[in-house]
C-alpha cells in the first residue's frame, strides 16, 4: 500500500514537472520571438534587448534544471513500478505458500497435532521427542552405511510394534533380515570409518603435532614460552565442532584451576600450552568418545575439531 501511494505521488510530481516544462517551453518561444523582433527593430543592443537576453539565459538554465529533475522523477517512478511488481509477485507466492500449509494441516500432517497440555501429555511428548532424536541418529548412520530405508515402511514398522505388538513379517524372516541388515551396516560402517580417517589426514596434513596419542593430534595455533603449572588458575575458552562446523560443545570459564579434576581432553590440552596460548586437536569421534562426552547425534565416523584458548 505504501509503494502504491509513493507511486501515485511520484506520478503526480512527474505530471506537474511535465506541465512546468510545457510552460517553460512556451515562455522560451515567446522570449526568443521578442528577442528576434527586438533585433529587427534595433540593430544596436538596447537595454530592453539586454534584459530580454538575460531573462532568456535564466529561463534556459531553469528549463535544463527542470528537465534534469523530470528525468530523476521519471527514474524513481520506474523504480517504484518494478518494486511494486516484485511485491505483487511476492504476495502471490505468500498466498500460495499459505494455501500449501493450510492443505498440509488439513491432510493430517504433524502441524495439526494438538499441543500437549496436561503433565502426562507433556511427559509423553518429551519422551517421544527424545526417542525420535536417538532413533533418528541411528537411522542416519544406517542410511550413511548404504542401506536403503523407506520412510513409509519404517514408520509402519514402528507404529504397529508400539501400538499392538503385531508384525506383518514372521519372526524367522525378521531375524534373518535383521542379521543381513546388521552385516550391511557393519560393512558400510567400516567404509565410513575409513573415509573419516581420510578426512582427518587431510586436516592434519604434514604438520608436526605437539602430541599425538589415543587417537587425537594436538597442534599449537599460538605458541607460548611457559606452560601452565599445576593448580594455576586461568581463563579458558573451549569450542568443539564437527567437520561441517556444527557446534558439539562450547563453553568458557574465567577462573579455571588446572588440576587432575578436569575432563581428560581439557586437561591434556591445557598441559600443552600456557597463558596467551591457543591449541587445537583433531580426532575421529570413535577414538575420543570415552574421554570426551559427545551427544548422540554425533556418529563414530565424524571428524572432531577441539579448539582451546587460554588467557
Amino acid at each position: 500500500a505504501q509503494l502504491s501511494q509513493q507511486q501515485s505521488d511520484r506520478q503526480k510530481e512527474v505530471q506537474g514537472l511535465q506541465a512546468k516544462l510545457d510552460t517553460t517551453e512556451k515562455q522560451l518561444a515567446q522570449l526568443q520571438q521578442e528577442k528576434q523582433n527586438a533585433s529587427v527593430k534595433a540593430p544596436t543592443p538596447s537595454d530592453e534587448q539586454k534584459q530580454l537576453q538575460s531573462q532568456l539565459a535564466a529561463l534556459q538554465q531553469q528549463y535544463q534544471q527542470s528537465q534534469q529533475e523530470y528525468e530523476k522523477q521519471r527514474q524513481r517512478a520506474d523504480k517504484l513500478d518494478k518494486e511494486l511488481a516484485q511485491l505483487t509477485q511476492l504476495a502471490s507466492s505468500g498466498k500460495a505458500l499459505a494455501q500449501d500449509v493450510s492443505q498440509a494441516v488439513k491432510s493430517g500432517s504433524p502441524l495439526s497435532f494438538p499441543l500437549p497440555k496436561t503433565e502426562a501429555e507433556r511427559d509423553s511428548y518429551a519422551l517421544g521427542q527424545f526417542l525420535a532424536t536417538n532413533v533418528g541418529t541411528q537411522i542416519k548412520i544406517i542410511k550413511d552405511a548404504g542401506v536403503n530405508i523407506l520412510s513409509d515402511s519404517l514408520n509402519a514398522g514402528l507404529t504397529t510394534r508400539l501400538s499392538d505388538g503385531q508384525s506383518a513379517i514372521g519372526d524367522k524372516e525378521m531375524e534373518a533380515r535383521y542379521r543381513k541388515l546388521d552385516e550391511k551396516v557393519n560393512q558400510g560402517m567400516n567404509m565410513l570409518i575409513g573415509k573419516g580417517y581420510g578426512k582427518l589426514k587431510e586436516k592434519i596434513g604434514n604438520r608436526k603435532p605437539l602430541k599425538q596419542n589415543e587417537g587425537i593430534a594436538w597442534f599449537a595455533l599460538k605458541s607460548v614460552k611457559t606452560r601452565l603449572k599445576a593448580n594455576e588458575t586461568v581463563a579458558v575458552t573451549v569450542k568443539v565442532t564437527a567437520l561441517d562446523g556444527k557446534v558439539i560443545n562450547a563453553f568458557s570459564d574465567e577462573h579455571l584451576a588446572f588440576d587432575q579434576n578436569l575432563p581428560p581432553l581439557l586437561y591434556e590440552a591445557l598441559s600443552l600450552t600456557g597463558k596467551g596460548g591457543e591449541i587445537e586437536g583433531w580426532a575421529l569421534a570413535q577414538d575420543i568418545f570415552e574421554r570426551e562426552p559427545l551427544p548422540g547425534w554425533v556418529p563414530p565416523y565424524e571428524v572432531i575439531h577441539y579448539q582451546l584458548s587460554v588467557k
